[in-house]
Parts: structure tokens; sequence; C-alpha cells
């Protein structure tokens, strides 16, 4: 179990939530993680969520909180990683339990890809659906875990070197830029350099690997375009049919033949809006001779890349 307190912020939100759940409730300011059931202290009782399937319960032993003295208490505050990501619990709880006010499916769905930003610096990753069950899915590692498990990893890091944060002379967004400009040779320099500072079984590592096999895809090296993606652990991929096509266009685009340079040339459109917009007198063209063709294509190069990647384990 996982004992702590919120900061004061987070104390409203939570307390309002649970006043709302139940009616008499007044907090006692004591909460609790045991694996995914977070515990509220609080009078008449304490109130009970399981983030596994949304029911509310009682706590059968109040005595749990009888012997937690203050100094025992981790305290989160909403400023940090684990603070976040506590806001976002009870955002998903409200939603789930219709608690009002509570965000629509879109704002869950943005909050969650923000946060994710954040959080991949700690090799954590929220994956959950629109559906209240699970409330929330966690990764650590590339391994699915608990609430409590990703709550107490966050806490041991606060005030540590993020695992896997970017270092200060490297501009991640800036980088991303020049990419998007076709400026391909001046990111490259900049992403292979940030690469080596990185543990390859951090989130970090597998984002910057895909953009470095995207840019080599673009400079027609596909052997190590195909070679870096290889590098990125799926786990961390978002998209993972996505990256299966990525893998099979690494493989099957040799450029051969008007098909297959058109081909190419398509699917460099579907990567970089400004490779598109260079070509815009021709796109049209392009576009009525490759789209009846392109979806059993890029069916092929899916199950290419997932065939290849199941080889290589």
């Amino acid at each position: 179990m996982l004992f702590f307190k919120l900061s004061h912020t987070l104390q409203l939100q939570y307390a309002g939530m649970l006043t709302k759940i139940q009616n008499m409730y007044v907090s006692k300011e004591i909460y609790f993680l045991d694996s995914n059931v977070f515990a509220a202290s609080g009078m008449p009782s304490s109130v009970c969520v399981s983030l596994n399937d949304g029911s509310v319960f009682g706590l059968d032993h109040e005595d749990v909180f009888s012997d937690i003295r203050e100094d025992m208490l981790a305290v989160i505050s909403e400023d940090t990683p684990a603070g976040q990501l506590m806001r976002y619990i009870i955002m998903r709880i409200r939603a789930a339990l219709k608690v009002e006010p509570y965000a629509n499916p879109y704002m869950l769905a943005k909050l969650r890809n923000t946060l994710n930003e954040e959080l991949k610096n700690y090799n954590v990753m929220i994956h959950d659906s629109e559906e209240f069950n699970p409330v929330i899915g966690l990764m650590l590692n590339g391994v699915e875990q608990d609430v409590e498990s990703v709550i107490t990893s966050l806490l041991v890091w606060n005030g540590q070197r993020e695992t896997g944060r970017v270092t200060d002379d490297f501009d991640m967004q800036y980088t991303r830029r020049l990419m998007g400009l076709m400026r391909y040779e001046e990111a490259l320099e900049l992403f292979l350099g940030e690469l080596d500072k990185h543990d390859k079984r951090s989130m970090l590592y597998t984002e910057l690997c895909m953009y470095i096999g995207e840019i080599y895809y673009h400079l027609d090296d596909r052997e190590r375009s195909l070679n870096y993606y290889l590098e990125c652990d799926v786990h961390y991929v978002s998209d993972v049919n996505d990256y299966y096509s990525r893998l099979g266009h690494s493989i099957l685009d040799d450029g051969s033949g008007l098909r297959g340079n058109l081909i190419k040339m398509y699917y460099r459109c579907l990567l970089n809006p400004t490779y598109k917009k260079s070509i815009e007198d021709k796109y049209d063209r392009l576009a009525e001779q490759v789209e009846p063709l392109y979806d059993e294509y890029e069916r092929k190069c899916v199950e290419t890349g997932r065939d290849y990647l199941n080889l290589m384990k």
C-alpha cells in the first residue's frame, strides 16, 4: 500500500468529488493506493474506488489508517508528474461515474496525449480507452503496471534526473521542425547526437529512432531506415500498424519502375506535408494514379513489417 496526502489544490478536487459520490463524506485528507484500488479516509466512513471496474465501496477495515503518522505520508503536489497523473485519474473517475462537472472523451484524450508527452520522460505511458473499464491503463518500462506501482515510481523519481529526458542542449521541437521543412541532414545530425545519450530501454530512445528511421527513408537509405525502426521498442509505439507499415515500406519501396516510384512519392506525401506541397503541381495526377491501388499495397506493407519483426525476434 502507498499512503499519501495531496497538496491543497488536489485535495480540494478529490474531496469535492468524493462528497458527490458519498453525500455525508468528510475528508480526513489521507489516501492510499492498493494496486488499482484508490481509498480516501473520511467520516462517517472511508470511500474506495476500483480503478479496474469503477465500483465504489466502503472500507472494511477503517483501522488501516489508525497507525499512520504524518511523517509517514508522501505528499503529492499538482506540479509533479505523480500529481498530474492523480489529476488525470480524478477526471477519469468523474467521467466514468458522471460526477459533474466531467470531461467529454475529446477533452480526456487531449489531456492524456499532453500528459503522455511529460510521462514519457519517466518511461510511463497511459493507454486507456474512452471506456470506464479499466479506468486507466498504465505501462512502466514497457510493462503493464497498476496505478500504485506507477505512482510510487514517479514519487521515487521526483527530484532526481528523469529517465530519458532530453538533454539541455537539444531542442526536440526545433529538430522536428527542421525535419518537417525537409532539412533532413541537419535534423539527422541533431537526432543522432542526442540518441547516443539515452538508454535503449527508454521511451525517448524509441521516439528518436522513429524520427531517424523516417529521415533515412526520405534520404533513400532504406537499409538504415529499417535498422533504426528495428531499434524501437514496440511497447512504446502508440500506433502499432503504422510501425509495421514503416517497416514494410523500408523493405518494399525500392522505387523500381514507374509504379514503385509513384508509390514512394505518394507515401512521402503522407509522411511530410511539406514534400506534398513541393510537388503540388503534380500531386493531383499522382493521387489519381496511386490511390486506386494504395490500400492494397499498404496492407502488404503492414503484413510485411509484422512478419519481418516476428522473424527478427
